[in-house]
């Protein structure tokens, strides 16, 4: 049974990759002066979190909070507005990487905490992921997604995300997955991204602590990048947190 409804959204998906082909994308110019409500930043947020060692942007996208449900069942206005905030939001990204040959595009990483049933199971909200799955190839156009890390995901949007696959080709394998325990995911950060650009409330300034002991002759902060490097390929070792 759960083959078949696999299935069966995967034709959903190559059905709609027909019909968005032919979907007008706004210029990103126009796109990028539209103001969205303060309700909508509020229920679909997403922000710059910093810089990874090669300079590129690096997003967090807090996606188990976005209610795809209602702003695909709602309709009209609402619905309109919701496909504006998506292309702003692509353009947006894409638009944060300047010159691609100095930062090789922009990072993500996807928060799915949140997630749940009620959006895995409506089919409006599942069309309207896989419309954003197309719209964010649109945007990218080529190199401007340098990859991405999706963190608390549990099996409603894994099998969601699965579906996607066709829609979103090479880079559906850009994007490593991990589940709700946040051990494993903290190491893979560090591994990426300096510590003091991802936020304190993912516990990763947690880590500094483990630094300094594992590297008391430095000051994790203020080391080099090649320095910071090794550090994290000794880190990414270290999966106990609960100690410090």
């Amino acid at each position: 049974m759960a083959r078949y409804v696999l299935a069966v959204f995967v034709t959903i998906a190559t059905f709609l990759q027909l019909i968005l082909a032919q979907t007008e994308i706004p210029h990103d110019n126009e796109i990028l002066k539209w103001e969205p409500s303060k309700e909508m930043k509020t229920k679909y947020p997403y922000y710059l979190s910093g810089y990874d060692d090669e300079g590129a942007p690096v997003w967090i996208v807090e996606f188990g909070k976005w209610d795809l449900k209602s702003a695909a069942e709602a309709g009209g206005e609402i619905t309109e507005n919701f496909d504006k905030y998506v292309h702003q939001y692509f353009a947006t990204l894409v638009n944060s990487t300047g010159d691609i040959s100095a930062n090789q595009g922009f990072f993500a990483i996807l928060d799915l905490e949140g997630y749940d049933i009620t959006q895995a199971k409506s089919v409006p909200g599942i069309q309207k992921f896989l419309w954003m799955a197309q719209t964010f190839v649109d945007a990218v156009k080529g190199d401007k997604f340098k990859g991405g890390i999706f963190i608390n995901v549990n099996n409603f949007f894994e099998n969601v995300w699965k579906v996607a696959g066709p829609i979103l080709g090479k880079y559906f394998n850009t994007v490593t997955v991990f589940g709700t325990n946040s051990e494993a995911w903290r190491s893979q950060l560090l591994q990426k991204i300096p510590q003091d650009q991802l936020p304190e409330w993912y516990g990763i300034l947690d880590s500094k602590k483990i630094a300094e002991n594992l590297f008391p002759e430095k000051n994790y902060y203020s080391c080099s990048a090649s320095f910071c490097g090794d550090k994290r390929d000794k880190l990414q070792n270290v999966t106990d947190f609960s100690d410090i």
